[in-house]
């Protein structure tokens, strides 16, 4: 045996005035890594079942309570640029003029009707407003 296996093995621990390694109190490695282990395959022969196949094996299950609907108030804000001389006045959108702005409308309206259809939860579009002035709001 060398010198350095015969005198007190070194441990590390939380204080210089602690105790706590070597009494064989705490956890060892192997046996950590043993109930993780343990654990990763029991969550994965979890994941396997379905919650179908979990609510089947009750006879009855309490109903949900019922869902408020979402209520969801569109508004397009919009300006119509004016001519002015010897500047740019026209703006980059898309909206130049009063027509554009209610096809606009309109687009949106289809649009919020069909994302209704397709919701999965109680959704309620209230008509698209239009302005052209926040104050308006």
């Amino acid at each position: 045996m060398s010198d350095h296996d015969q005198g007190q093995k070194f441990h590390a621990h939380c204080c210089p005035n602690c105790d706590c390694a070597g009494d064989g109190d705490g956890i060892s490695r192997r046996s950590f890594l043993g109930g993780m282990s343990g654990a990763a395959l029991g969550g994965m022969a979890l994941a396997w079942i379905s919650w179908s196949e979990v609510a089947g094996a009750e006879d009855q299950l309490p109903a949900p309570p019922t869902r408020k609907p979402l209520i969801v108030k569109p508004i397009l804000t919009y300006a119509t640029p004016q001519r002015a001389p010897q500047t740019s006045w026209r703006s980059w959108g898309g909206i130049q003029t009063e027509q554009d702005a209610q096809a606009e409308v309109a687009r949106i309206q289809d649009e919020l009707s069909k994302l209704q259809a397709a919701a999965d939860f109680p959704v309620q579009f209230l008509p698209v407003t239009a302005i052209r002035d926040p104050k308006e709001l």
